[in-house]
């Protein structure tokens, strides 16, 4: 939420890494002041099949394997490569994350919509514990 009370909504890369999502984003960014004001928050990210709203709460991580764990993914899917270093991580190239360093942050799913993007596939929900 903007301080006025509008919805904050922006674009960013996120990576699935085990049980979580996870997306980095510069400490004095928007997402960020929202995220210390109240960890809930809403991701959208799609696949062939479903477009997906995964709900839940958000928490800063800076271990290392945590980081380590999404720095590769990120590699991986984006070909963004990335420094860590003092528990976040560096690097160029994140146009709607603001300044590096980057703080990063995994999303534990609560609830998750899945919006068929086809009639073959039905919409549904799953909810976690």
């Amino acid at each position: 939420m903007h301080p006025d009370g509008r919805p904050h909504v922006r674009p960013l890369l996120a990576v699935w890494v085990a049980d979580a999502m996870y997306f980095c984003s510069g400490a004095a960014t928007r997402k960020v002041g929202n995220l210390t004001a109240g960890p809930f928050c809403s991701l959208a990210a799609e696949t062939d099949t479903f477009h997906f709203v995964i709900e839940g709460e958000a928490a800063k991580r800076s271990d290392e394997t945590a980081l380590q764990d999404a720095a590769d993914m990120y590699a991986t899917k984006y070909e963004w490569e990335v420094e860590i270093r003092d528990g976040a991580f560096y690097a160029a190239g994140a146009p709607t994350a603001g300044d590096p360093p980057y703080e990063v942050y995994e999303v534990t799913p609560e609830t998750v919509f899945g919006f068929g993007l086809d009639a073959s596939v039905s919409s549904t929900r799953w909810q976690f514990e």
